[in-house]
C-alpha cells in the first residue's frame, strides 16, 4: 500500500462509522485507512502514517460541536456569528495539527478546511456562487428591524427569509411576510431572548409575535436574508431537488418534499424520503438545468465531497441554488438505492 486515507471524524457520527465499514474496499485497491477524532487531534494523539502519499477526508465533528459550539450562554442562538467563529477556530486548529504532525508528507484534502469552514458560512457561499454567475435568491443586508421590516412591507416579492448565517438541518430560519412572522425560533419579550431548541428534531414553525426587538437581534447576531421563492406545488407539496456529489461526479439526486404550506420545501412530517417517482411531476429540461448548475456549483467552489440543492420558481422558467453542504446526507440516497460512501471507497 502505499497511500493512507485519513479519517477525521466522530463516532456518534453515522457517516463516520459507515465510511469505516468500508476499509476493505480500500485494501483491495492499495489504500491503507487511518482513523482519527477532532478531540484526538486537538490532544495531539495523531496516528502515525509511513506512506508519503497521504489523503485527508472529514466527516461532521459532532463531539467538539455539541460541547463547544452548540451552546448559547450570554444570549447566543442558534447558528449565530460566534457559532461561526468557534467552528472557524476549531478547522484552523485542527488543520494547523495535521500539517505539523504530517508535515513531511505529500497532503490533499478531498475538501479543504477553508472549504468546509467557508460552506458552513451562508453568506459566504452566497458570494462564492454570486461570483459564479450561478442563480441565488436576492439578497438584503439591512442594518436594523425598522429597515427589514421597510423591505417586507414594500416588496412586490411577497416575503423574505431570515436564516441563521451559520445553521443548517432547516434550523433557524423565519419566514416574514406583511401578514404574518412565522419561525422555527421562538422568542421570550420577558427576557429580551431568541431561544433554540436543543436538538436537531422537532423545530417546528410557528407564528410569532411581530416584535421588532426579535429581528433587531437576529440582525445583529448574525443572519442572511433572502427573498421567498415562490416555488411549484406538485400533489400539495412543495419542494426542492438534492445533488449528491462525489470527487466531483454526480452520483445521485432526489427530492426533498413539504406540505404545500409549509414555511420550507424539506419537511416531511414523519421523515420519509419523498419517492423518486415524485421525479416525473418535474420537467426534464428543470431538472437538467438544475444538474448543470449543480455541477457548475461543485465543480467552481472545489467541492470533492457534496451535496447541493436547488428550487426552482413557479412555472420553473427559473432556478436558484439554495445551498452546499461539505456534510451531505449520505443516510436518504441509501434509501434510495444510491450509497455514496461506497462511491468515495471505491474512486478515492
Amino acid at each position: 500500500m502505499n497511500r493512507t486515507l485519513l479519517v477525521i471524524g466522530d463516532e456518534k457520527g453515522y457517516d463516520t462509522k459507515e465510511f469505516l465499514e468500508k476499509q476493505p474496499i480500500l485494501e483491495d485497491r492499495g489504500i491503507e485507512l487511518k482513523y482519527t477524532t477532532y478531540n484526538e487531534i486537538l490532544a495531539g494523539d495523531m496516528p502515525d502514517i509511513q506512506n508519503e502519499y497521504l489523503m485527508a477526508h472529514f466527516f461532521f465533528p459532532y463531539s467538539p460541536w455539541d460541547e463547544k459550539i452548540e451552546t448559547y450562554t450570554n444570549g447566543r442562538f442558534y447558528g449565530d456569528n460566534k457559532f461561526g467563529k468557534l467552528f472557524y477556530d476549531l478547522m484552523k486548529s485542527v488543520e494547523q495539527k495535521i500539517n505539523i504532525r504530517y508535515h513531511n508528507k505529500e497532503l490533499s484534502y478531498i475538501n479543504s478546511p477553508d472549504l468546509i469552514i467557508g460552506d458552513r458560512d451562508k453568506e459566504i457561499t452566497r458570494q462564492r456562487l454570486i461570483d459564479n454567475g450561478i442563480p441565488v435568491a436576492k439578497g438584503y443586508h439591512p442594518e436594523t428591524a425598522r429597515q427589514l421590516i421597510d423591505i417586507v412591507n414594500n416588496s412586490s416579492n411577497g416575503g423574505l427569509y431570515v436564516k441563521a448565517r451559520n445553521g443548517s438541518l432547516s434550523k433557524g430560519i423565519t419566514l416574514l411576510t406583511r401578514e404574518k412572522w412565522l419561525s422555527n425560533f421562538r422568542y421570550d419579550n420577558s427576557i429580551d431572548k431568541i431561544i433554540s431548541k436543543k436538538a436537531d428534531c422537532g423545530w417546528t414553525f410557528d407564528e410569532i409575535d411581530q416584535n421588532p426587538a426579535f429581528l433587531d437581534k437576529l440582525i445583529k447576531g448574525g443572519v442572511v436574508i433572502e427573498n421567498e421563492i415562490h416555488t411549484p406545488v406538485v400533489d400539495d407539496k412543495k419542494f426542492d431537488l438534492r445533488f449528491t456529489f462525489v470527487l466531483g461526479e454526480l452520483v445521485c439526486y432526489y427530492p426533498r418534499t413539504a406540505p404545500a404550506g409549509c414555511a420550507i420545501t424539506n419537511a416531511t412530517p414523519d421523515n420519509t424520503p419523498e419517492s423518486l417517482d415524485f421525479l416525473e411531476h418535474i420537467p426534464s429540461k428543470a431538472i437538467e438545468d438544475a444538474k448543470d448548475a449543480a455541477t457548475k456549483a461543485v465543480h467552481r467552489l472545489g467541492y470533492g465531497f457534496g451535496g447541493v440543492d436547488i428550487i426552482f420558481n413557479k412555472d420553473y422558467s427559473q432556478f436558484y441554488v439554495l445551498e452546499l453542504n461539505a456534510f451531505p446526507a449520505t443516510r436518504t440516497p441509501k434509501i434510495h438505492g444510491f450509497d455514496p460512501l461506497e462511491v468515495l471507497a471505491s474512486n478515492i
